[in-house]
């Protein structure tokens, strides 16, 4: 006799069936995800090996990590596995579509930043939060020490400090970034200034007013003020040099220079960190006056010499940036030395206000990053007519890097 099925019965069987079947379709779709896992990471590191290791990223202007030697010590030590890590980071096939693709992602989840870089309106820019307050203090201490020994000297020098872009272009930032830590460190900067021997001038707040104004004075897609920004500091310096090394020197307006557009094309280091290919190029102008493409510049480094202030071969490579004087090298003369000397004492954001100096005076680069020895006996003996120490606030910041300011100072 058939036992008659009652409505539970058949309730709790076609609940088991039904959690058959999606158990089935359940593993069938794990199987597939796992097959295209597999396939993706071994997919990956085929290719890994099959395509060539590049030794450096077009987007991001910098040398790639290579494969790592091995060795027993550095394995222990987690040196080994460390550089492989980033080794693997570099060489992933299809990085740069990969950055951005989560670039792009990023932006449609408006979180507005990538890879420490902030989207503005077409702009791009460094995130900086958190400044090493002890690279700064011993920056600034020997900016104190060396300053005073120069005025000692008889050597007037001005100590002009020079802003950030998160610090000028303050439009730009994300509505979600303040700008405490930004005035936290100006404002170091500023009691440190306003107590040393020498003229102090603080760089940012001028460009800083320029550029509430709308106007551009740094690149949109690179962290350097760009000819206007470098044109402002010039004159901000012109204005507070001794009258003793002004005089006779006719301070140059900017109409005075005829200005020519070099690129449009100048996609700098935030754009090759951020993965935003969306983002508009910068043009790249100079700022020519009489004389400027025969004016020798001699690399002391090495004793070459170059004619001309601006290096247009660059303008076919990536680092535009650098068709102002070329790269940075410890010691560079400019002139021939036959009207008064300015040393300027610099990081790369020297290098585009230079040529305005130049017009003018025979001018001295010494860059303490690629510098050996006493910088202040250099000085010295050359006994210029007055010296600038003209630095970016995150150089001042990312390492102790006027630490050899103080060779030599104390005999």
């Amino acid at each position: 006799m058939a036992i008659k099925e009652n409505s539970a019965d058949l309730f709790q069987r076609q609940k088991l069936e039904r959690e058959k079947e999606l158990s089935q379709k359940s593993k069938i779709c794990d199987l597939f995800i796992t097959a295209l896992f597999c396939v993706f990471i071994f997919g990956f590191a085929i290719l890994h090996i099959l395509i060539p290791d590049k030794e450096k990223s077009e987007s991001e202007n910098r040398v790639l990590e290579k494969f790592p030697e091995f060795s027993s010590e550095s394995l222990f030590s987690g040196e080994y596995t460390s550089n492989m890590t980033k080794y693997l980071s570099d060489q992933f096939p299809f990085r740069d579509f990969f950055i951005t693709v989560k670039a792009s992602s990023e932006n449609v989840l408006l979180r507005m930043e990538n890879g420490g870089i902030m989207y503005g309106d077409d702009t791009l820019t460094a995130r900086l939060d958190s400044p090493d307050t002890e690279n700064l203090s011993v920056n600034l201490e020997a900016v104190k020490g060396f300053s005073t020994a120069l005025e000692n000297a008889g050597i007037p020098t001005v100590f002009a400090p020079a802003g950030r872009r998160v610090d000028v272009c303050l439009d730009d930032l994300p509505l979600s970034f303040g700008t405490y830590s930004q005035n936290e460190l100006w404002s170091e900067i500023d009691r440190v200034g306003n107590e040393l021997d020498c003229t102090y001038l603080n760089l940012r707040d001028p460009l800083m007013n320029k550029a509430s104004t709308g106007e551009e004075v740094y690149f949109r897609t690179d962290h350097h003020w760009n000819t206007m920004g470098a044109y402002y500091a010039y004159s901000e310096i012109w204005h507070n040099l001794p009258e003793s090394v002004t005089a006779d020197v006719e301070f140059r307006k900017a109409d005075s220079f005829t200005r020519e557009t070099v690129t449009e094309d100048f996609l700098g280091t935030s754009f090759s960190s951020s993965g935003a290919s969306w983002i508009t190029p910068d043009k790249i102008e100079l700022f020519r006056f009489e004389g400027d493409d025969t004016m020798p510049v001699t690399v002391m480094d090495t004793g070459e010499t170059h004619k001309g202030l601006y290096y247009r071969e660059y303008l076919d490579l990536r680092d535009k940036y650098s068709v102002f004087l070329g790269e940075n090298h410890g010691r560079v003369d400019i002139g021939n030395k036959d009207r008064k000397t300015i040393v300027i004492i610099k990081d790369s954001f020297a290098q585009s206000v230079t040529p305005f100096f130049a017009a003018d005076f025979d001018v001295i680069l010494i860059d303490p990053r690629y510098t050996t020895g006493s910088i202040f006996r250099t000085v010295t003996e050359i006994s210029p007519d007055a010296v600038v120490i003209l630095m970016n606030a995150d150089t001042l910041t990312s390492s102790a890097v006027l630490r050899p300011l103080m060779r030599g100072v104390k005999g």
